[in-house]
């Protein structure tokens, strides 16, 4: 008899071993709906990365065409500035 079988009296998945059927009714529903659900459970967390993703990449491509923008502007307005370098001489 495996921990699963102990805590719920049939194997009800992961989310048995944390008492969490026994709270919802989980474990109550039928082996074709919970693997339904599971799945849908998935495949949503899925399609969520996915979006985040693709919305994350859009929005570093907006920031990187500002950022260009921004840097061609400010290499125009900046022109060339003649800094001293003060270089120190060994002594020998």
């Amino acid at each position: 008899m495996t921990l699963l079988h102990a805590i719920d009296g049939h194997s009800a998945g992961f989310l048995s071993a944390f008492g969490f059927p026994s709270l919802s009714g989980f474990a109550l529903l039928p082996y074709s709906v919970r693997e339904l659900l599971s799945s849908w459970l998935l495949f949503a967390a899925f399609f969520v990365c996915v979006a985040l993703l693709i919305f994350v990449s859009v929005l570093a491509l907006h920031a990187a065409e500002y950022l260009i923008q921004w840097a061609r502007i400010a290499s125009r307005a900046t022109g060339k500035v003649d800094v001293p370098v003060h270089v120190p001489r060994a002594s020998l």
